[in-house]
């Protein structure tokens, strides 16, 4: 939303903003898929994700996928 405000004030978001956000949407929502989906949209837009927040959402991802395996092997 954020995002979508800025850019319809003409702004474009730079890439500590992405950063910040990518990494709130991980560690506070634990919203990978959304974070994803900022990361190809930066990049796209020519910016670079710092190492450590790219890695932080293949750990949530990662995460995900073990509480889902989990739940699955216990049902």
């Amino acid at each position: 939303e954020c995002l979508k405000e800025m850019k319809e004030d003409g702004m474009e978001p730079n890439m500590d903003e992405y950063n910040k956000l990518i990494q709130s949407l991980c560690l506070k929502a634990l919203d990978w898929r959304t974070a994803e989906n900022l990361l190809k949209e930066m990049e796209d837009g020519g910016l670079c994700l710092k190492g450590t927040t790219r890695s932080l959402i293949a750990a949530v991802k990662e995460l995900e996928m073990d509480e889902l395996s989990k739940a699955s092997q216990e049902a």
